[in-house]
């Protein structure tokens, strides 16, 4: 099975600092969890010099939410160095809104776009997202809000996505 974790606040601190309180150093249940993709969302609060987390954990890929261009900016110099680092653009912090404009991101950096994303615009959404980045660039969309119902995940809206998004997958 694959684990992925969301950090926030004084946990999303701690393994940007790489401090390791989020992977449970002190539980011995939780240290056999291995996560493969660990988010730190509110990327553009921390100004740091580094992202000493993913030295210390080079197999894990550490996504960087940004909720600007200079957030952005930021995590792709941190990619160019760490390539297990990616950035996801959210401007509205998890709160499903849609921006006015998506960025323009580096061919290099390994992005993700959230915001307000659902099955009713998901085509427009990627051919925007075609439009504003690099034709070579590969992208992944993030819809967690909005694929839920009474804090439910709903499978039928999650296929709805993934059957509209089909004809837009690039095969490597």
């Amino acid at each position: 099975m694959l684990f992925a974790a969301h950090l926030c606040g004084s946990l999303a601190r701690d393994a940007m600092a790489g401090w390791n309180s989020w992977r449970g150093e002190h539980d011995p249940i939780a240290c056999v969890i291995q996560y493969q993709r660990v988010q730190l969302n509110d990327f553009s609060s921390f100004l740091l010099p580094g992202l000493r987390v993913a030295t210390c954990y080079p197999s894990i890929e550490f996504i960087l939410q940004c909720s600007d261009g200079n957030a952005i900016a930021d995590a792709c110099e941190l990619a160019t160095r760490y390539p297990s680092v990616s950035a996801l653009y959210d401007p509205s912090g998890g709160r499903g809104l849609m921006p006015g404009r998506w960025p323009t991101t580096p061919p290099h950096l390994r992005c993700g776009f959230a915001g307000g994303i659902r099955h009713d615009n998901v085509v427009h959404v990627i051919e925007e997202l075609n439009g504003a980045i690099a034709a070579e660039q590969n992208y992944w969309i993030d819809l967690e809000s909005v694929a839920r119902d009474d804090d439910r995940f709903d499978l039928d809206k999650v296929t709805r996505v993934l059957e509209l998004a089909a004809p837009f997958v690039r095969q490597p």
